[in-house]
């Protein structure tokens, strides 16, 4: 499924984006939803790789994933994926069978510590680029943080150093945590199944497009 008219105009915006995607791989996911979760990822990926090749002169995106599992298991992949310049099909195909091979097996949501490292490792690659990017943490969850060390109101938002936070949650579990998180982020979004996770993420990004007041170049 590669760029349906009606949830994809966000991929055709001509500003290059930074983003960092938490994964939320707790117990409490079904196998048969984390998959469906897992191939909408990978084809948000697949259209993020394909802006690369019609929205020339533009800097390409980098993509970076933090899988959330348990206060003391946040992770993603390690080098060369670790932050992926998306206009490079090896690297993009690298990501995409990480993607494949997570499990859902957390214990504990830790979603709040998994936002922080996120914004970390983009706030770090913001600092080694020329061009200026809308920078966006995309958590996605189905459940309500109930193991960070990090507590809700000490999250560095709204839009420390321009990174914007953007919040989906997956059935009532996760539409409570949006209640919680929705004066810290950008955009919250709150959807039924996971089959409706590709059509939520490119609304959340338009959201964040429409809310930026800095036109980036």
């Amino acid at each position: 499924m590669f760029l349906q008219q009606q949830t994809t105009n966000v991929f055709a915006t001509p500003v290059p984006w930074l983003l960092d995607i938490c994964i939320d791989c707790t117990c409490s996911i079904s196998d048969s939803d984390f998959k469906t979760m897992q191939q909408e990822i990978v084809n948000l990926l697949l259209n993020i790789h394909r802006r690369s090749q019609f929205l020339k002169g533009y800097p390409s995106d980098f993509v970076s994933i933090t899988a959330f599992e348990t206060p003391d298991k946040i992770f993603g992949p390690s080098q060369p994926i670790e932050i992926v310049k998306m206009d490079n099909p090896q690297l993009l195909k690298g990501l995409c069978q990480w993607i494949n091979s997570l499990k859902n097996d957390g214990g504990p949501t830790a979603l709040y510590d998994a936002i922080v490292i996120g914004v970390k490792k983009l706030a770090q690659l913001d600092s080694k680029l020329p061009k200026q990017y809308l920078k966006v943490v995309l958590a996605v969850t189905d459940g309500m943080d109930n193991g960070s060390k990090t507590s809700c109101s000490s999250l560095p938002f709204p839009n420390s150093a321009n990174i914007h936070l953007a919040v989906i949650g997956v059935g009532s579990s996760g539409r409570s945590e949006l209640s919680k998180l929705a004066q810290k982020a950008t955009s919250t979004h709150s959807i039924h199944k996971f089959d409706e996770l590709f059509n939520a993420i490119s609304i959340s990004l338009a959201n964040v497009i429409q809310q930026t007041t800095t036109v980036l170049r």
